[in-house]
């Protein structure tokens, strides 16, 4: 597209509201000449490195040094030829969009080189291109048959133990797709009993050369792993040494409610009913604890969900939290699919954020849409959870999905729940292969929480 202007005053408007990949900038103009427009250009933030070509009649060394002290990148001289004139707009159009792919890739090598993840690039071949400091530190074993020596596979067999095996071997048939479910790697350390877990992450791509090209991150997941552990060994040892005196307690206390109500006097009664809600509130953080604790792939059951169930499940949970208006939208690329979670905790993960939804509006009466819709290539599906109750700080929203983290206590003092809603929410869905996010809504108060899921395509498979 090519945008022409009458003067230096309207052509400097036209290139900050248009950000053109070059400008030619006569000399003589009425306004603002060709100098000023050129010295006003270089000193705007989004402008300073556009291409400007200075088209005058002048040829005198004067006015061309006062052009290039200007900051003029090339001069023609009027009249001008217009082959001449395009192959050198063309070439200067070349070679900013090659600077421009430099210092994107030095940028990019400073993070990666950098970074604490080990990352590496590979080919269509999966053989190796590349490893950052932090991958070559960790793929310490490199002693790979012959003819192998840049195998990605076989540096990551050398080091590691795959995990699931049939999830991996599913990959490399056809690594050209995304990942079913989330590729594991395990190193046992040198502490008996110790074990180093890394999430394997790639992503399709190409170079500046425009070569396909792989980018591979090991993603050190060992916290999260020994977390969900200490979760699962602390629910198997504490259930039932919980649960079963609290609900024998419970029990007893409202068979015993009724007749010692109707004799004893007023006051007593009162504080009867005070000791009931006490031990309630006390059952209700002891099972708060124990649903978070009990995230584990023993409990996981057919983790397989229709996708076109999620809207009764969303009406569900919606009412449950007394949320009068809920708006649900499902692509039609994934309405026949199937999500890679057991229906129980996709029902509690909605049924958290509607509770949230409804907690945090500042009338209790949030307007809340759902979207489920397909992420990127085949494989990983998006779900958008959006309200319209308030905003938070970047403080409580980095530690929203820590455990114990209580908003309410930011918001208005009070400490109804006991910090676990989302922190259980995070879980399953590391558990399985998802992601998690929540930010602010840029157009009005509300949160967006965003969460992923693998996904496959056609109805949940029937059992043999």
């Amino acid at each position: 597209m090519l945008l022409t202007a009458e003067s230096g005053d309207a052509g400097l408007a036209m290139a900050a509201r248009y950000k053109p990949d070059m400008m030619l900038l006569d000399v003589m103009m009425p306004g603002l000449d060709g100098y000023e427009v050129c010295q006003a250009i270089r000193n705007l933030k989004d402008l300073r490195e556009l291409p400007v070509v200075m088209l005058t009649a002048l040829t005198d060394r004067e006015s061309r040094l006062k052009g290039i002290e200007a900051g003029a990148d090339d001069f023609i001289t009027k009249p001008f030829d217009f082959q001449e004139l395009r192959a050198r707009v063309s070439c200067i159009l070349r070679l900013n969009r090659y600077r421009k792919l430099l210092q994107e890739q030095a940028r990019f090598q400073w993070l990666v080189e950098g970074a604490e993840h080990a990352t590496l690039m590979v080919d269509t071949l999966l053989e190796v291109t590349y490893a950052n400091p932090a991958a070559k530190r960790l793929l310490t074993a490199t002693t790979l048959p012959r003819g192998s020596r840049n195998s990605l596979v076989g540096l990551l067999r050398a080091n590691f133990t795959l995990e699931p095996a049939r999830a991996w071997d599913d990959w490399m048939a056809r690594p050209d797709k995304a990942p079913a479910e989330p590729l594991l790697l395990v190193r046992s350390g040198a502490a008996q009993g110790t074990r180093h877990w890394y999430r394997f992450e790639v992503q399709s791509g190409q170079n500046l050369r425009g070569d396909a090209e792989r980018a591979v991150h090991l993603v050190d997941v060992t916290h999260q792993m020994a977390e969900n552990l200490s979760r699962w060994s602390f629910q198997r040892m504490v259930s039932l040494k919980l649960r079963a005196p609290l609900t024998g307690l419970m029990g007893c206390m409202g068979l015993l409610s009724d007749d010692y109500c109707s004799n004893a006097a007023p006051e007593d009664v009162d504080m009867w009913r005070s000791m009931q809600l006490s031990a309630r509130r006390v059952v209700d953080v002891v099972e708060s604890v124990l649903r978070y604790a009990d995230v584990s792939p023993a409990n996981a059951g057919d983790n397989r969900l229709a996708i076109s169930s999620l809207a009764d499940m969303i009406s569900r949970c919606a009412e449950a939290a007394q949320i009068k208006q809920v708006q649900v939208e499902i692509a039609a690329e994934v309405q026949a699919g199937h999500l890679h979670i057991p229906e129980t905790a996709m029902e509690l993960i909605l049924g958290e954020l509607c509770a949230n939804a409804a907690k945090f509006h500042p009338q209790q009466n949030p307007k809340v849409r759902v979207s489920v819709r397909p992420k990127g290539s085949v494989g990983t599906t998006w779900i958008e959870f959006m309200d319209d109750g308030v905003h938070l700080v970047p403080e409580e929203l980095a530690n929203v999905w820590r455990p114990y983290f209580q908003v309410e206590r930011h918001l208005t003092g009070e400490v109804s729940g006991f910090g676990l809603g989302l922190p259980m929410v995070a879980a399953h869905l590391l558990q399985f292969g998802g992601t998690y996010e929540m930010t602010n809504r840029p157009d009005r108060p509300g949160l967006i929480v965003s969460c992923t899921l693998p996904w496959s395509p056609g109805p949940v498979p029937t059992p043999p």
